[in-house]
């Protein structure tokens, strides 16, 4: 999750996260019409690194540290960041079939026409769970809209049910628990068909992980969830390293919170290693392994946020950051997943 915010350390600045994050080169290039392929030469050369993935298939694939983020880029909002970001050679795209740009990504990806193609991330909207036909029906909705042969990971984007918007009932109305588990095996199956060459979840609990792992043969790929120095989910991450389970975190940069992006354990690490806060921020996430979805609307910030690789924290600014945690959500409205059955 993320909207536009501005940060301040010596200047101000406007970045944002989002909700919600192969390398390039395994990727397959996925084939699209019309346009001329755009040189991989006029693209700058950067090197991101990748984290394998426990996909459920024989074929191994990996999944960029970095990406880019499009919450709240809605409808044609999101082709102008995005294609400054492809552009700049950010290897990962983070969208939703609830964000309501996936038509907009799939146009400007095929007016660009990448020789290298980004790994998209995309996820089935908690309303859909439970029906097979629903949620094929979903998933075929995302791959049109995209225009894309299969979806490099496809997520759960919720453990629990939707809420009617207006007569306040859940969605769907007779959702259980085990709706969820039967959910996530269809979703596996895609896995086999080749419509998904990854799928895993967003915003699950252990309780909720223990769950499919008790009765699913395939376990979740990614857990996207939140997370940052005042929201820092260790056993939760533990849980995941130790299952295999990558951890992609949203909100990286707390929804732009001035508590969070002007407190003084961030602001004087920032100077320490003379990089911004947001900075700071992002490249905490990568060394706890995680891979992080940043987003901005100007290119200097985008540029920015990919300078995360080549430096460190170090182990005490690291412990500095995490002694922040004080269990602050900005995802949701503040819901934690963990009251979900």
């Amino acid at each position: 999750m993320g909207d536009d915010r501005k940060t301040t350390r010596t200047k101000k600045r406007k970045v944002t996260d989002t909700e919600t994050e192969v390398p390039p080169t395994e990727n397959p290039v996925k084939t699209r019409k019309k346009n001329a392929q755009v040189s991989s030469s006029t693209q700058p050369e950067r090197t991101i690194p990748t984290i394998p993935l426990t996909n459920g298939t024989s074929t191994p694939m990996s999944i960029p540290q970095l990406g880019f983020g499009t919450y709240r880029l809605k409808q044609s909002a999101v082709k102008p960041p995005l294609r400054l970001a492809l552009l700049q050679s950010y290897p990962l795209l983070d969208t939703a079939s609830v964000y309501n740009n996936e038509k907009q990504i799939g146009e400007l990806l095929c007016a660009l026409s990448l020789a290298t193609p980004p790994f998209i991330s995309t996820k089935l909207w908690r309303s859909h769970q439970g029906s097979p036909k629903i949620i094929t029906q979903n998933l075929q909705k995302s791959l049109r809209a995209l225009d894309v042969p299969a979806i490099d990971l496809y997520l759960l984007h919720w453990p629990g049910p939707g809420h009617h918007r207006f007569k306040k009932y859940q969605v769907p109305q007779d959702w259980t628990p085990q709706m969820r588990i039967e959910t996530w095996k269809t979703m596996t199956s895609f896995l086999k068909t080749g419509e998904c060459r990854a799928v895993g979840v967003s915003n699950f609990t252990i309780r909720h992980l223990e769950q499919l792992k008790a009765e699913c043969e395939i376990i979740p790929a990614v857990n996207q969830i939140e997370c940052h120095p005042f929201l820092v989910q260790k056993e939760l991450r533990d849980y995941c390293k130790k299952d295999g389970i990558v951890v992609m975190a949203y909100c990286s940069l707390g929804e732009g919170d001035k508590k969070l992006l002007t407190h003084p354990a961030i602001t004087n690490c920032a100077d320490a290693v003379g990089k911004t806060p947001a900075q700071v921020l992002l490249r905490w996430a990568v060394e706890h392994g995680m891979v992080v979805i940043p987003c901005s609307t100007s290119e200097a910030h985008q540029k920015e946020n990919m300078d995360i690789f080549e430096w460190e924290l170090g182990e005490e600014w690291m412990a500095k950051l995490d002694s922040l945690d004080c269990g602050v959500r900005y995802g949701w409205k503040g819901q934690d997943p963990e009251d979900v059955p």
